[in-house]
């Protein structure tokens, strides 16, 4: 939080296996060509303090972060000024800076487990 004292929320997509659907367009709708599986995602917002502020509806795996993050309403409850942290996946520049949003991409870790002692 010192590092980044306007951070309001570091965002990520979760994602989790599912079985299989039988229903063809339920497959396609959950297929994740990330993960190469069926997957449902939701996008989870926590605060610098670790506090979980954001939750969104169940997506299936098929839709991008950048879809999920537009239809959550997640960017209706940041604040000009604000700052969001997510990884380098999450492509919402264009989204946050009309807002007067900054987005903040940390370094990656490499082979460090994590970014602070």
């Amino acid at each position: 939080q010192r590092r980044y004292p306007e951070t309001r929320s570091i965002i990520d997509c979760l994602e989790l296996q599912v079985q299989r659907p039988s229903s063809l367009l339920e497959k396609s709708k959950t297929f994740s060509q990330y993960k190469s599986r069926n997957t449902f995602k939701v996008l989870v917002g926590i605060s610098p303090d670790g506090l979980v502020t954001f939750v969104s509806d169940v997506w299936g795996g098929r839709v991008s972060d950048r879809e999920i993050t537009v239809q959550s309403g997640f960017l209706a409850l940041l604040e000009y000024g604000d700052s969001v942290m997510a990884d380098k996946g999450f492509e919402i520049i264009d989204l946050l800076a009309p807002r007067g949003v900054s987005l903040n991409v940390p370094p990656r870790l490499g082979s460090q487990k994590r970014l602070s002692r």
